[in-house]
């Protein structure tokens, strides 16, 4: 049973170097633009010597955005359609009380 919880051991120092090499340098800096919802640039203070630019891009992962042009697109397509149905109803609804005030 020792000889079994000494294996276990070795094995996870001699893991430890592997993992420790493995984990991400930090980088921080400062938020210069927001390009759109979920992306936006960012100017490196401190960073990992892997980073080879001064500003990056940055871009924030499970995060659906939609951009300004859609919006825009979608609340005119939306009132469009609430003035065609009012439109609609109006006619619809006016002949119908022309023909109650004929009598």
């Amino acid at each position: 049973m020792r000889p079994k919880k000494i294996a276990y051991v070795v094995v996870l120092l001699l893991l430890l170097p592997v993992v420790a090499i493995a984990s991400p340098y930090e980088a921080s800096g400062t938020v210069i633009e927001v390009l759109d919802g979920n992306t936006f640039a960012v100017r490196i203070e401190k960073f990992d010597p892997r980073i080879k630019q001064d500003v990056e891009r940055v871009t924030l992962a499970d995060l659906e955005v939609l951009d300004e042009a859609t919006m825009i697109v979608e609340s005119i397509v939306e009132s469009m359609n609430e003035s065609i149905v009012e439109s609609i109803d109006e006619s619809i609804n006016g002949s119908i009380d022309e023909s109650m005030n004929i009598d």
